[in-house]
């Protein structure tokens, strides 16, 4: 079973590209997951993070890069 759950992971792993933070979610998780994404920065080669932000004017979210957070 746990051999199934490495090659799972494995085909995950070339498969992200970014990671999208929700509205509510704290800055002490976002910088968690960070940090674990770089512990592993050999697997992920490039990625990218994203804020959602509701938008006043226009009622609506909206998903803007974090500037700054690259892999």
């Amino acid at each position: 079973m746990y051999d199934k759950v490495a090659v799972k992971n494995n085909c995950y792993n070339k498969l992200l590209k970014g990671v999208i933070f929700g509205i509510k979610t704290p800055e002490y998780h976002k910088r968690k997951v960070y940090d674990a994404l770089l512990k592993k920065k050999d697997i992920f080669k490039e990625i990218s993070f994203y804020q959602a932000v509701f938008d006043e004017e226009e009622q609506s979210i909206k998903i803007r890069e974090k500037i700054g957070w690259k892999l």
